[in-house]
């Protein structure tokens, strides 16, 4: 199997720099986010890795799963700030899209 943690610290990356680029003002808070939910995640991430690597989900398989978890509809930190529902949706999306990929990424071609 993929190493895991190698694949959720380059998932962490992605998101720190999505976050340095579109919410400069809430870097920490964005990354606070993403962090929090690769971490309430990180059993069911590693489950599916497995399964992608295996060939045994597709694409859309990993995008249902990934946005069935309540903890992507949190993101507290972010929404502490008083950050514009527009933009913390913009976050999640972009959560949402750089997990899918990195899970995706697994499945064989």
């Amino acid at each position: 199997m993929a190493d895991l943690n190698k694949l959720m610290d380059d998932m962490q990356a992605k998101i720190q720099n999505y976050a340095l680029t579109n919410l400069p003002a809430n870097v920490k808070e964005a990354t606070t986010d993403g962090a929090v939910f690769l971490k309430e995640t990180k059993d069911k991430l590693a489950d599916w890795a497995a399964s992608a690597e295996k060939g045994e989900m597709t694409a859309d398989d990993v995008k249902w799963l990934i946005q069935s978890q309540n903890a992507l509809k949190d993101l507290n930190a972010l929404k502490q700030t008083g950050l514009a529902k527009i933009k913390v949706d913009a976050f999640q999306n972009q959560l949402l899209t750089i997990v899918v990929n990195g899970i995706s990424s697994l499945i064989p071609k």
